[in-house]
């Protein structure tokens, strides 16, 4: 899988000639900056770590926050529903999930930092919480691509 991200999509998936430019980017598809937005959807850009210390430092805090993991079909449907978009909107921070954003994202010229899915995320910050005895009072809850705390 390695050599498919960093080699096949790099050099044979992904040609910069075919693309538009985008608005006021001239950086190189290596750029992966702290947030991109995709269909009117402000994803967060970052490493899982880094959404998980997001995550903990709102549970130390003890203040309520939603986050949300978004895939392609996501992305699709909040193009088409407003209501899902403003629902996203109000997220303390989105979180890019899967190839399909990884993709979208190049094709608008920059990189993705990493795959922050629920699925690899959540046994983290169970593990963590556990570890730091973190102040979980209200409820943990992870549905529809939306973590709760």
């Amino acid at each position: 899988m390695k050599y498919f991200t960093d080699t096949v999509f790099q050099e044979d998936l992904f040609y910069p000639g075919l693309m538009p430019p985008v608005a006021g980017h001239t950086g190189s598809v290596n750029s992966k900056p702290a947030e991109v937005n995709l269909f009117s959807v402000a994803i967060k850009n970052c490493a899982m770590q880094n959404a998980l210390d997001m995550i903990v430092d709102n549970a130390i805090a003890e203040k309520p926050a939603n986050f949300a993991f978004v895939n392609a079909d996501c992305l699709n449907k909040a193009w088409t529903d407003q209501t899902y978009r403003q629902t996203l909107s109000r997220m303390k921070a989105v979180f890019a999930d899967g190839i399909g954003v990884k993709m979208a994202v190049k094709m608008e010229g920059y990189g993705v930092v990493d795959n922050v899915n629920g699925t690899d995320l959540f046994p983290l910050l169970c593990q963590q919480a556990l570890r730091d005895t973190l102040p979980m009072r209200a409820p943990l809850f992870l549905r529809c691509g939306v973590l709760l705390i």
